[in-house]
């Protein structure tokens, strides 16, 4: 049972976000979408205000290589 729980969290595991800059062309307003990509092939995004390079390298440094399922992970 510990080695199929194990898996399943390894499965959850963030690889990878990617965020995508964009501008509604009507208001102008700026604001950042992300994309996080677990092992196993999972996708999910996420809308916030404009960031820069340094915020989205740091929120890099907190979820990645965390299980998705560990809801807080971006709050520390």
């Amino acid at each position: 049972e510990k080695r199929i729980a194990h898996h399943l969290i390894d499965c959850l595991e963030i690889a990878e976000l990617n965020s995508f800059h964009l501008r509604e062309p009507i208001s102008s307003r700026k604001y950042t979408v992300i994309k996080i990509r677990t092992k196993s092939g999972l996708v999910g995004y996420g809308e916030m205000g404009k960031a820069s390079p340094e915020d989205l390298a740091h929120g890099r440094k907190i979820i990645v290589g965390k299980p998705a399922s560990a809801h807080e992970v971006g709050s520390k």
